[in-house]
């Protein structure tokens, strides 16, 4: 998000955490706190209250990891705040579905006719761009080999891109062989990221870390629209994320 920007009527400035924005929710965001869990039978429950972005004001969210019975994970974001503030979350979860270092076996499809413009910092810009007739096509299931075949002149040598969704249920398809993992959302955009330009410095279990290691799929809004993610008193955010196995 820009660094400084209206919200409720006042200015509010966050912290740039590189290349003139703010990205990750900042120095302090979702990753960096220790949260309440309680853990049942079929789900996880994480709490914790956060500052609004309008203070003074309390953020106060839960989400819940669900497995269901046949083969999904549900992630429900609930959230309330006692100030206005922005409620934009979502997961970044990476995955490789085979049995390489790689996702160049893999097939992705995001059913998008567009994606937003970035700047060289990957900072959203206001123009929407077509799909058609380019590498960023995945309208279809689409080799990931190709895709990287395609984008191999630009500086990220994959996906780093804001699609914005045609259809939501699912919006998204991954695939390595028989192996197919599905995303759908409430949302109405869905970040696509291939692990670009990674070496080998991250322990993983059961594979090493490296270029185009898993696909990372992010549903979110339009971060260019923040009416559609500002929470206000009195007022709850209730957003959803099914990722399933078939």
């Amino acid at each position: 998000m820009p660094l400084t920007f209206q919200l409720a009527g006042q200015t509010v400035q966050v912290p740039d955490t590189g290349d003139g924005y703010n990205m990750h929710g900042g120095p302090d965001g979702f990753d960096t706190v220790a949260w309440d869990v309680s853990v049942g039978t079929d789900t996880v429950i994480y709490t914790h209250q956060f500052p609004a972005m309008v203070q003074p004001g309390t953020l106060s969210v839960t989400i819940q990891y669900r497995l269901t019975d046949d083969d999904a994970v549900v992630i429900t974001y609930t959230a309330t705040s006692t100030a206005p503030t922005l409620f934009n979350p979502t997961s970044h979860v990476y995955f490789n579905l085979g049995d390489t270092n790689n996702a160049n076996d893999h097939q992705l499809q995001i059913n998008a006719q567009q994606r937003i413009a970035t700047a060289a910092n990957k900072f959203p810009e206001a123009q929407n761009l077509p799909v058609a007739n380019t590498g960023y096509d995945l309208r279809q299931l689409t080799p990931l080999a190709s895709v990287f075949d395609a984008l191999k002149d630009i500086p990220e040598r994959g996906l780093d891109d804001i699609y914005l969704l045609d259809t939501t249920q699912p919006a998204a398809t991954l695939q390595c062989g028989d192996t197919q993992v599905t995303l759908s959302t409430d949302r109405n955009a869905l970040v696509a990221y291939t692990a670009n330009n990674w070496d080998d410095a991250l322990s993983l279990i059961g594979k090493t870390s490296g270029d185009h290691i898993g696909v990372a799929l992010e549903p979110q809004y339009d971060p260019r629209d923040l009416a559609a993610y500002t929470l206000i008193p009195g007022d709850t955010a209730k957003y959803q994320t099914i990722y399933k196995l078939h």
